[in-house]
């Protein structure tokens, strides 16, 4: 769990409430030190995101159950994001008022509930359920939450702000290969709005001026979701929680990310808030 602030003055650790009363040298507004600080989101036991299961088992192991701290800096586009949901979702009140929240369905959540045998360590869902089953059962619940369901349109949308190089680019040249804003969005359609498109609203936070011009983008992109099968879906998501479960509870093995999860060490070096207590990490740094 995200606990603290590596002080960017003397690279130690500490803790929250040392950064919220007791420092005599901010670094930061403290405005700015406590909105960075709310991107902390506790766990729940047995429950998992659609968007933590499509993460590195190491990684949300780590979230889980070690104490972690991260540079200020390194929140800041992760809480511009989280803003940005925010305002979006602030006009719900607007939709309502227009008679239009029947067709405009917003960050409606959905739960899937599957069953970990722990006799037999392994995952299940309600139709693979037998009648009469030995063993003892433990609920393990999928949630996730899509921005925004168009019922006229039979749209799902998610809204994103993000890297046009590499991110955005990929997708527009059809380069999907694993890409987990796919699989998000799929998880999403085949379990809350069975048969609906899939669609992407990005914001371009590496946008320049020469942009339309150099690379036909304006500062937003809407990009369309290619549709996975739902049986491949449903094999997708079981495995992944199945390693999630076994992890957590202790019945496997944490493993190390693999290279293509690591993505060429960019991920270890910029994008993962546990690096610093990645005992995979850490050992390739000391080599």
């Amino acid at each position: 769990m995200l606990v603290g602030f590596i002080c960017p003055r003397d690279g130690t650790d500490r803790k929250f409430e040392h950064c919220f009363s007791k420092c005599d040298n901010l670094c930061m507004p403290i405005t700015v030190l406590l909105a960075l600080a709310r991107q902390n989101r506790e766990s729940e036991e047995d429950v998992y995101h659609v968007t933590e299961i499509l993460n590195p088992p190491q990684v949300v192991w780590l979230q889980r159950n070690k104490d972690y701290y991260v540079p200020p800096e390194s929140l800041i586009d992760m809480n511009i994001g989280t803003s940005w949901h925010e305002k979006l979702e602030s006009t719900r009140k607007f939709v309502q008022e227009l008679g239009l929240e029947d067709d405009y369905i917003m960050e409606r959540n959905f739960k899937e509930v599957y069953f970990w045998d722990k006799q037999e360590r392994f995952l299940l869902d309600k139709e693979q359920l037998p009648e009469s089953l030995q063993g003892d059962l433990i609920s393990i619940v999928l949630s996730g939450t899509p921005d925004l369901y168009v019922k006229s349109t039979n749209t799902i949308w998610d809204y994103k702000v993000t890297n046009y190089f590499y991110t955005v680019k990929y997708m527009l040249d059809n380069k999907w290969n694993d890409n987990s804003y796919m699989w998000q969005l799929n998880i999403y359609r085949r379990f809350n709005y069975r048969d609906a498109k899939m669609k992407l609203f990005c914001y371009l936070k590496d946008w320049k001026r020469n942009f339309p011009e150099k690379h036909g983008v304006d500062k937003t992109v809407v990009i369309e979701v290619p549709k996975i099968p739902d049986r491949v879906v449903d094999n997708r998501v079981k495995e992944l929680l199945a390693e999630h479960v076994a992890v957590q509870r202790g019945v496997s093995k944490i493993r190390q990310c693999k290279d293509e999860e690591r993505w060429n060490n960019l991920r270890c070096q910029h994008y993962c808030n546990v690096a610093n207590i990645c005992p995979q990490n850490l050992n390739r740094r000391n080599k």
